[in-house]
């Protein structure tokens, strides 16, 4: 059930952060839309505008010129497309919401948890 919200502030407050630690240079995203809420295999909340936005927030992270993006799967051919549609308008600096961004959903008390994981790590210094 987790929802684009979730998966965007993870992202901002976990993986963000260890982009900017690791310098990353490259980004390579296997590009699956088996998230999406309709899937059948997955219990997942995501709607296509959830793709296209992570996208984005995926792509900022590195130059342009270095940043791969590739198609991998999902088992709803529907979202699949309209995933697939808004993902490539964010490649290229476009927004494209097929249908509304999601919110709601469960997952705030780990991302807590996570964070004091993260706190406690690097308080123990190198």
């Amino acid at each position: 059930g987790a929802t684009g919200d979730r998966y965007r502030e993870t992202f901002e407050r976990i993986v963000v952060p260890a982009i900017e630690a690791h310098g990353t240079t490259w980004i390579v995203v296997s590009a699956g839309f088996d998230g999406h809420r309709d899937d059948p295999l997955t219990d997942l909340g995501l709607s296509s505008a959830d793709y296209g936005d992570l996208m984005a927030d995926v792509m900022s992270t590195v130059p342009p010129g270095r940043r791969i993006a590739f198609l991998e799967g999902g088992y709803d051919l529907e979202a699949v497309t309209r995933s697939t549609a808004a993902t490539v308008a964010a490649l290229f600096g476009d927004r494209l919401h097929p249908e509304p961004p999601t919110s709601g959903g469960p997952g705030a008390e780990v991302l807590d948890r996570v964070a004091a994981v993260r706190r406690r790590v690097a308080s123990l210094g190198p």
